[in-house]
């Protein structure tokens, strides 16, 4: 029996000895591995907070571009899932598509499809660029403690505005997707504009409840430009009469190709007004209908090159970027160099 007792035991410590050295083997080999799954398995999403970026001002502070806050519609079909019962009043999916359709407007065939095509998915994007008007009743309905709807939640972002539509337009310059800025005062100062994001964690902790740790978003800066709206928008009024005062006088259509003017104060160097006959909606830079360049049957049968070499002449800054004769300007210059040096008199 004592034998029989001894071999038992001596099993048992080579089978625990197996599995001890079984174990530092994977954590040796693997140990990384699978800790990254674990944590995998805890982080329960993450939330992107975007940052705002920085208003452009005017030297009297009119702002002239700015970044106005809208929501992106988000569903999380896992998590909706998660929350199906065959009882109706545990169920959250019928209450929660019900009120996308009221509210949004979505079809009920669509957000079927997404349940069943897409329901180990965490972010699908529903509708994007919502304004606060567009979400406030659905809020309302999600805080009320028997709504029954789970798996939605309104993402913040942020889409850039020109509260002057072309006022100025080729000295601010505009904006891409990502913040990037593209002519103007929005590329040059990009990087001064631009913020960081944000972002909040969930994750599961030691003990299986739920944590959340927020790393806040860093807005831009703020930049205030020397441009004076109330002289900018004479400058620009002045260049619109011309035009319009000479119309098909020298030549068919407009008084000029090109008519720009700059007022600078003489002094320091400071550029209150830039401005061409060369103008486009900011808040819809890439329109070329609704910006004068061709009617909507012309622009049908542009090409994409076509297209973007119009669009292109008119972005360009015509006082900086082009050059030109400067005809009776620089008179006065011939005329005070031959003063200086006596080759001709005032008598």
């Amino acid at each position: 029996m004592k034998r029989k007792l001894a071999l038992l035991f001596c099993t048992i410590v080579l089978i625990l000895i197996g599995i001890f050295g079984w174990l530092v083997y994977i954590i040796r080999v693997s140990g990384e591995q699978y800790t990254r799954k674990v944590l995998a398995q805890q982080d329960t999403g993450s939330i992107l907070l975007p940052y705002k970026r920085g208003d452009i001002y005017d030297r009297n502070g009119t702002i002239l571009a700015t970044s106005e806050k809208v929501y992106n519609l988000i569903l999380d079909p896992a998590v909706l899932l998660e929350n199906q019962s065959d009882q109706p009043e545990k169920d959250c999916v019928e209450p929660t598509l019900q009120a996308l359709v009221t509210y949004f407007g979505l079809e009920r065939s669509e957000l079927n499809t997404i349940l069943s095509e897409k329901k180990s998915r965490h972010y699908v994007p529903l509708a994007k660029q919502l304004t606060k008007d567009e979400v406030s009743e659905f809020e309302k309905k999600m805080g009320e403690e028997k709504s029954r709807i789970a798996g939605v939640w309104l993402e913040d972002a942020y889409i850039r505005r020109y509260p002057y539509q072309s006022l100025a337009c080729n000295v601010i310059g505009y904006t891409v997707a990502g913040n990037v800025g593209q002519y103007g005062i929005e590329q040059e100062y990009s990087e001064v504009l631009n913020g960081e994001n944000g972002r909040s964690y969930n994750y599961l902790n030691e003990d299986l409840e739920r944590e959340k740790t927020v790393r806040a978003a860093t807005d831009g800066n703020n930049i205030m430009s020397t441009i004076d709206a109330t002289l900018q928008g004479i400058v620009e009024k002045a260049i619109d009469d011309f035009q319009e005062k000479y119309r098909d006088a020298f030549r068919e259509g407009d008084g000029s190709y090109t008519a720009a003017a700059v007022m600078m104060n003489p002094n320091n160097g400071e550029v209150y007004a830039m401005a061409s006959n060369r103008r486009y909606d900011l808040n819809a830079p890439y329109d070329v209908v609704a910006n004068g360049l061709y009617t909507e049957e012309e622009a049908n049968g542009l090409s994409e090159e076509e297209r973007l070499n119009a669009l292109n002449e008119l972005w360009r800054n015509f006082c900086i970027s082009d050059t030109y004769e400067p005809g009776s300007t620089v008179k006065p210059i011939t005329v005070a160099a031959a003063l200086e040096t006596e080759t001709i008199h005032d008598g």
